[in-house]
């Protein structure tokens, strides 16, 4: 039983470096591809969809108590996604 346990937890480590390995030379090759400012856009674009996903956490947990302010963050954020991906 432990020997499978140790197969398992060995495969899944290969996993993670090779995945590890794969996210590490994306971001090479895209700060070597893009300028800067199409990293300082998609940085934009990232923090958007942060605070479109924190709204929606906080619709989940807590319900829609202040609705308006709730309609006008994620509508605002959601805009703003894709008002900068045009720009692109």
């Amino acid at each position: 039983m432990n020997k499978i346990n140790e197969i398992k937890s060995i495969d899944i480590l290969e996993q993670f470096e090779s995945a590890k390995d794969i996210f590490n030379s994306f971001l090479i090759s895209y700060k070597n591809q893009n300028s800067w400012k199409i990293r300082l856009i998609d940085t934009y674009v990232i923090f958007c969809f942060i605070v479109f996903v924190v709204t929606l956490g906080y619709v989940f947990l807590n319900g829609l108590f202040p609705m308006n302010a709730i309609l006008a963050s994620l509508i605002c954020s959601l805009g703003s996604i894709i008002l900068a991906g045009n720009k692109i």
